[in-house]
């Protein structure tokens, strides 16, 4: 297993997109940290500011174990998140299917 980069960014799609292509030097370059396998969305910077702090003191085994229980086979997250594919997360069993969705469309849980 090799290293568990944690950063926090304005947009997800750009950093992923440098990171993966190496554009900038430093740490990410140097380490090859290419693959997304774990994120959480923030509505505010100052969170997702505090979140990143709180993770980076975190020891690795914990920081596994948080990957582990969302994304159980590290499956790069990058390709779902641009829609060039589903999101392996999820199972067809666990998205509830069209009729939960458009419910929680409904109830506004999701923007349309």
């Amino acid at each position: 297993m090799g290293v568990i980069y944690i950063g926090s960014t304005s947009d997800l799609y750009r950093r992923g997109r440098e990171h993966r292509e190496g554009l900038y030097e430093g740490f990410t370059k140097r380490h090859r940290c290419g693959m997304l396998v774990w994120y959480e969305p923030f509505e505010m910077m100052v969170s997702a500011v505090h979140r990143e702090r709180q993770l980076k003191r975190w020891n690795r085994s914990w920081k596994m174990e948080l990957i582990d229980r969302r994304n159980s086979d590290w499956c790069d997250l990058y390709s779902f998140l641009v829609g060039e594919a589903f999101d392996p997360r999820i199972t067809s069993e666990d998205d509830g299917g069209v009729e939960k969705f458009l419910a929680r469309l409904k109830r506004g849980e999701i923007e349309d």
